[in-house]
């Protein structure tokens, strides 16, 4: 009799961890930085009663969390990736539209250019002629330094841009220093704070898209 209360009153105590373990996974269920826990249960050593072993009842071993290091660490790249792609492909944009605009783009300047030159080579002493010719040279080399502005101006968001993505990697990365001074306090992974473990990951994701 004193065996089944012992191994039922253990056994309550396991259940309830492993109801709390359950309880946690639901209560995050929205939480997207959240990697959701199972609990692990292992049998407590058998006693032998001369004739036969007898089980002695459950444990809990601990909490592990739902986690795979080679889909993070290709989330982690594919992230970087995109980050990297989506700004070169922002700014490659607004070049080619500024490049191609009627306003300041080249193109129909240097049209316009040659065919004055044409006409002019085709009636070089015409004074109608040269003049237009001069208005289109000023109107090339008013295109040029438009686009040079334009250019620099792109140059110089870009430079801001890195300078603020480098100021918020820095900031995560001591954020990340704590998180992992905090971790390397318990060498086994089996022990390590199932929520450090997510934070890390967290913030290895916030560096990636900023790299």
């Amino acid at each position: 009799m004193a065996d089944i209360l012992s191994i039922s009153s253990s056994a309550v105590g396991v259940y309830q961890r492993v109801l709390g373990v359950v309880s946690n996974n639901i209560a995050n269920v929205g939480n997207a930085d959240y990697v959701k826990q199972d609990a692990s249960i292992g049998q407590t050593p058998p006693t032998f009663d001369g004739r036969n072993f007898m089980g002695t009842g459950a444990v809990f071993e601990g909490v592990q969390r739902q986690y795979n290091a080679f889909i993070e660490t290709t989330l982690r790249n594919a992230t970087s990736n995109l980050a990297g792609q989506n700004a070169l492909v922002s700014y490659a944009n607004r070049v080619v539209d500024f490049m191609g605009s009627g306003e300041i783009g080249l193109s129909p300047a240097l049209d316009r250019f040659f065919s004055a030159a044409r006409n002019l080579s085709a009636d070089p002493a015409s004074p109608v002629a040269r003049n237009t010719f001069l208005r289109e040279v000023d109107g090339v080399a008013s295109r040029f330094r438009d686009l040079s502005t334009q250019l620099q101006q792109v140059e110089a968001e870009t430079q801001l841009a890195m300078k603020s993505d480098l100021s918020e990697v820095n900031s995560l990365a001591t954020q990340l220093g704590r998180v992992n001074l905090e971790l390397s306090r318990l060498r086994s992974l089996d022990r390590q704070p199932p929520t450090l473990l997510d934070q890390r990951d967290k913030l290895l994701r916030e560096i990636s898209d900023r790299l």
